[in-house]
């Protein structure tokens, strides 16, 4: 069914959607467009945040860095001679302190004021509080500039990508990594057909095991056409290997190396589709992207 979207598609502006699906609180559309899937209607602004970290929120944080650690490293690896490097959506600034100890000169910005402050206070790296946008760096300020899974949570994600194609010079790089719409959908729509076996009720203390839908869902296509518009020359767009275990649901250890277990085999098979397909037909549950800014 086609309907008139409540707000515009952030990435080109008409407003024919189709509704995709419904998952809780979150309704999803297509774009009629240009095909991009978001959330609308948005949520509304939630309470104020704590005045100070909560413990368990700290232990969780720090859980998820050491499981993305491998990743971090393998980007710092594949990003070449350390330069200037700018991380958005740098939360508690783990990635930030890898890159940095790497010798790169980096620098963070979070609108979570208090993650923020965890990472100047405790890991002593150059994070910054307040959108992207507002920071007011100068042209060609940066050689690299990161978005690991945080441009699906924004619901404008065009005005960071312009910033950020502005902050990098000549030959400067892009980096975003971020779900994939092609596995979150078949995942969502088969974690349905599975609570009408006599599963719900468990599936429903765990609903983002297998499937996570934010402001946005990309897929190959219209992450491609997000940084084009934004103004980089898309390098490539490829399969993101996983994160190991479960870094956000606490699991016990032998149900964490299953867990890790599956998740190599899902990989695995979303590597050789691709391989099969001549990289057309991507299906990870994460995607990455390197875009450049032509000389």
């Amino acid at each position: 069914m086609t309907e008139a979207a409540r707000r515009p598609c952030p990435l080109c502006g008409t407003r024919p959607a189709r509704v995709l699906l419904t998952a809780g609180v979150r309704r999803m559309v297509r774009c009629g467009a240009c095909g991009l899937v978001y959330r609308d209607p948005l949520p509304a602004p939630g309470p104020p945040p704590p005045a100070e970290l909560p413990a368990d929120a700290v232990r969780d944080e720090e859980r998820v860095a050491g499981r993305r650690s491998r990743e971090f490293q393998r980007l710092l690896a594949a990003a070449g001679p350390p330069g200037r490097l700018l991380d958005v959506g740098t939360g508690f600034g783990f990635f930030l302190k890898l890159a940095r100890d790497a010798g790169w000169h980096a620098l963070g910005v979070d609108v979570d004021d208090l993650a923020v402050r965890y990472a100047r206070a405790r890991l002593g790296v150059d994070a910054r509080a307040g959108a992207l946008e507002a920071q007011g760096f100068a042209d060609a300020s940066f050689d690299l500039v990161t978005f690991w899974n945080v441009l699906e949570c924004m619901p404008e994600p065009l005005p960071a990508l312009r910033e950020a194609r502005r902050l990098l010079g000549p030959g400067g790089r892009l980096f975003v990594r971020t779900q994939n719409l092609a596995w979150h959908v078949v995942s969502f729509r088969a974690t349905e057909a599975i609570k009408r076996l006599g599963l719900r009720r468990w599936l429903d203390r765990t609903p983002h095991l297998t499937f996570i839908f934010n402001a946005i869902c990309f897929s190959r296509a219209t992450l491609r056409l997000a940084l084009a518009r934004a103004g980089f020359d898309v390098v490539r767009i490829r399969n993101s290997p996983p994160i190991p275990g479960d870094p956000y649901l606490g699991l016990a250890a032998p149900a964490e190396l299953g867990l890790s277990l599956v998740k190599g085999a899902v990989f695995g098979g979303a590597q050789a589709v691709a391989l099969a397909s001549g990289g057309r037909w991507l299906v990870a549950p994460s995607l990455e992207a390197w875009g450049r800014v032509s000389r």
